[in-house]
């Protein structure tokens, strides 16, 4: 009960915003869209369309073959678990999470290995490092190897803690990840029939809805966000944590712009970086929402793991 008046206060409160701040909520709405049409859709469209169909064509085993030897012995996922890390570390929210559910879903992976997979295989893409965070808002190219080292490191550093509670859960359960379960690959005859164009089909209508959910969870974030920089009665610097927690996005573009020093913003960057956003965890419960996977959990791995990129970035620029 509290729960459900809770969010119609809320929502009751985001209307009257929208009313009474037309312009900046227009504007909010418009830096949204242009967002998702410019960088995410064209970005993540290619990922999600070939991502689905090497799960539908089940050309994953190609790939975890070679990653397994490594990735199996430090980690001690199943050789099908590595595909999620291995697409989920190159492509971006929420593309890591989507395989995780789909992989549940299908059998192919436990959903004990699926949770512990979602805590870090669903992060940002080294694209998105490169060309937006240190091209366009820092205009320093040579501070993309400092991020992305730190996000990967207290990545595969927040993995290894997760594997701790991973194991003890297995053990208590007595629950064991099973073989994947795998489809046989599409016949001759079924190609002929038409099988691999509907199958592609299929996964252009996916990776298509996908998107349009991305998108709309970006629009309404990116007017929370315009919504809380508009806000002067709040201090710059809190205005600058929230909206970084809010939206990714908008908050590094703020605070590449802000009078902090460069330390200052790398540690911030590299915060809200490693937890993602609100937005983020939005769009990541829309794509496992019926895998049985628990957007909670996933939230809480996030946090610590932003909290590792921001520790872990202060201790390195302040050592060397």
């Amino acid at each position: 009960m509290i729960k459900k008046h809770s969010v119609t206060l809320l929502t009751i409160l985001l209307f009257l915003l929208l009313v009474l701040n037309p312009g900046t909520s227009l504007i909010g709405a418009k830096n949204g869209l242009l967002l998702w049409f410019n960088t995410i859709f064209p970005t993540l469209l290619p990922f999600m369309i070939i991502a689905n169909l090497m799960l539908k064509f089940q050309v994953t085993n190609c790939l975890t073959k070679l990653f397994y030897p490594i990735l199996g012995k430090i980690l001690g996922v199943s050789r099908q678990g590595c595909y999620p890390i291995i697409v989920g570390m190159l492509s971006g929210y929420p593309v890591g999470a989507k395989i995780c559910a789909e992989m549940v879903k299908n059998n192919e992976i436990s959903l004990q290995e699926g949770q512990f997979l979602l805590c870090f295989c669903n992060n940002v893409s080294p694209m998105f490092v490169i060309s937006f965070i240190a091209i366009e808002c820092l205009n320093c190219e040579k501070s993309a190897y400092l991020i992305l080292g730190v996000l990967l490191g207290s990545t595969l550093a927040g993995a290894l803690f997760f594997r701790f509670f991973h194991n003890l859960f297995c053990k208590k359960s007595n629950q064991h990840i099973p073989c994947p379960i795998l489809s046989t690959p599409l016949s001759c005859n079924q190609t002929m029939q038409g099988g691999i164009f509907k199958t592609i089909d299929s996964a252009i209508q996916e990776a298509f809805e996908v998107l349009v959910k991305i998108g709309g969870y970006i629009i309404l974030f990116s007017i929370l966000a315009q919504l809380l920089i508009s806000m002067t009665i709040l201090p710059f610097a809190m205005r600058l944590l929230f909206t970084g927690f809010l939206e990714i996005t908008n908050g590094i573009a703020l605070i590449s712009i802000s009078s902090l020093s460069f330390t200052k913003k790398i540690v911030l960057i590299n915060f809200i970086t490693g937890f993602g956003g609100l937005s983020s965890i939005a769009q990541t419960n829309s794509v496992i929402s019926d895998s049985g996977l628990s957007i909670k959990q996933y939230s809480a791995a996030k946090l610590f793991c932003g909290f590792l990129s921001g520790t872990l970035t202060f201790l390195l620029i302040n050592i060397f």
